[in-house]
């Protein structure tokens, strides 16, 4: 049985020539796995350790991001407690240098500018990052445009410290019903321990 367009001839096939290309496609293969199994070999045994590190480097942490909060209005439409944007002076700790004598001199010129003690901002700064390490730390709110444009001038001196905006509560009605409105703060531990005897 005869092939005209591939001349091949079933009856003349030659089975040296076949067991020939079997065995180049299984070395082919053979090596192949072979070199697959020596990359998995050094990635998981040589060099597992720095990947472990990298992968422990890569964990979740929790970011707070503020919210605008709703408006209070009264019967009438108006507005009882209301947002409004404020400058707030943050530090970001993570983005501090990683050496203390630079950290130290970054927040002791902090202290300078904003007009605030070396020890509040340090309290701040311990007392805002016990919970969420990763978020910002306000040290101050309504900041000055003065202080915004000088931080911004000097950026290298003032690593990890930035103005930024943040959404704080109006009350156009001054203490007017103030026993009804309160105020609103995160909740502590503290608060957690009271709902739960409740």
């Amino acid at each position: 049985m005869t092939f005209s367009g591939g001349q091949w001839n079933r009856e003349h096939r030659n089975p040296v020539e076949f067991q020939r290309r079997v065995a180049i496609i299984g070395g082919v293969a053979l090596l192949a796995f072979v070199a697959i199994f020596f990359r998995l070999w050094y990635l998981q045994v040589l060099s597992g350790d720095k990947y472990l590190a990298e992968a422990q480097g890569n964990q979740v942490r929790e970011v707070r991001v503020q919210a605008s909060r709703g408006e209070i209005l009264d019967r009438d439409g108006d507005v009882l407690v209301g947002n409004r944007t404020a400058l707030a002076l943050q530090v970001r700790v993570d983005e501090l240098p990683e050496s203390e004598a630079r950290r130290d001199g970054v927040l002791a010129d902090v202290a300078d500018v904003a007009g605030m003690p070396l020890k509040r901002i340090n309290k701040e700064i311990r007392v805002q990052t016990r919970d969420l390490a990763g978020t910002p730390v306000t040290l101050k709110r309504d900041v000055p445009i003065e202080l915004v444009y000088y931080l911004r001038e000097n950026q290298r001196r003032f690593e990890g410290v930035s103005v930024d905006r943040v959404f704080a509560r109006r009350y156009p009605q001054g203490t007017l019903a103030a026993h009804l409105f309160g105020y609103v703060r995160e909740v502590d531990a503290e608060d957690v321990m009271e709902a739960e005897l409740q």
